[in-house]
C-alpha cells in the first residue's frame, strides 16, 4: 500500500466480502508479507517462509465458504504511522450457511483503541491489530500480522449464538464472585482497604493505609493516620 488509511477499506472488503475468490487471492498475495502471521481465538499461524499463501489464504477462502453472504462496512479508520498500525471500526453480519440460527451481527474495531462506539446488545465485538511494515526498496507498506481479540461470548455468537447466552451468565456470575470475595477479605483480614476519608479541623484525611507488601503468609499494613495528624 501506497497509503495505508487510504487504501485499507478496498483491501478488507475484497478480503472479507468479495464475490470472487481470485479477488480474494490477490488481494492477500498483494498486501500481506509472504511470512505474514494472524492469530484468532479459534486457529492461529506462525509467521514463517511461505505462511501466507500456505495458511494464511486458506483460513480467509474458509472463511468465505462459511459465510458466502457477508456484509461489511468500514465506520472509522485510523492509521498509527509512528507505530506502523492501523485501527479500523467495522460492522459486518457474519452466517455460517448451515446454521439454522439467524446471521450475527459482529461491530468489530481493528484495535483495541478508539472504541468510541456504544456497544449494541444484538452486536458482538472484535478487536483486531494489523501492523505493517515498510519495504525498504519499493517503498510500499504491508501487513505482517493479524491479531483477532474476541470476548467469549462474541466467538459464541458467531459459532452458535444460543451458548453466547450461557457464557454471559457465567461471567456475571463470576462477577458477584469477585464481589463477594472482595467483602470478606477486606472486612475479615483488612487487604486492600481504600483509605477512610475523615477530616480534621476541615483539612486534609486521616485513618489512611499504605500497602506494604506481603510477609510471612499475612499482609502487612502501615497506618499513617498518626503521621496525617502531626
Amino acid at each position: 500500500m501506497n497509503d495505508p488509511k487510504a487504501e485499507i477499506v478496498r483491501v478488507v472488503k475484497d478480503l472479507t466480502s468479495t464475490s470472487s475468490p481470485s479477488i480474494q487471492r490477490e488481494t492477500l498475495q498483494r498486501y500481506f508479507h509472504p511470512n505474514a502471521a494472524f492469530n484468532h481465538p479459534l486457529c492461529r499461524v506462525v509467521g514463517s517462509p511461505g505462511s501466507r499463501d500456505r495458511e494464511l489464504l486458506r483460513i480467509y477462502q474458509w472463511y468465505r465458504i462459511m459465510s458466502p453472504v457477508l456484509h461489511l462496512d468500514v465506520k472509522s479508520l485510523d492509521f498509527d504511522e509512528k507505530n506502523l498500525t492501523l485501527y479500523l471500526n467495522i460492522t459486518q453480519t457474519f452466517h455460517i450457511f448451515l446454521s439454522p440460527f439467524k446471521p450475527a451481527s459482529s461491530k468489530s474495531v481493528f484495535l483495541f483503541q478508539r472504541c468510541n462506539f456504544v456497544p449494541s446488545p444484538e452486536l458482538t465485538r472484535l478487536l483486531v491489530r494489523i501492523t505493517l511494515i515498510k519495504d525498504p526498496t519499493s517503498k510500499l507498506y504491508l501487513i505482517t500480522s493479524q491479531t483477532d481479540f474476541y470476548q467469549p461470548e462474541d466467538v459464541a455468537s458467531l459459532v452458535f449464538p444460543p451458548l453466547a447466552t450461557v457464557i454471559n451468565a457465567f461471567k456475571s456470575f463470576a462477577t458477584l464472585g469477585c464481589m463477594i470475595w472482595c467483602v470478606i477479605f477486606q472486612w475479615t483480614l483488612g487487604w486492600w482497604v481504600p483509605e477512610v476519608e475523615e477530616t480534621i479541623d476541615g483539612k486534609g484525611k486521616v485513618g489512611e493505609k499504605v500497602w506494604k507488601g506481603m510477609g510471612e503468609g499475612a499482609m502487612e499494613m502501615e497506618d499513617i493516620s498518626s503521621k496525617k495528624k502531626k
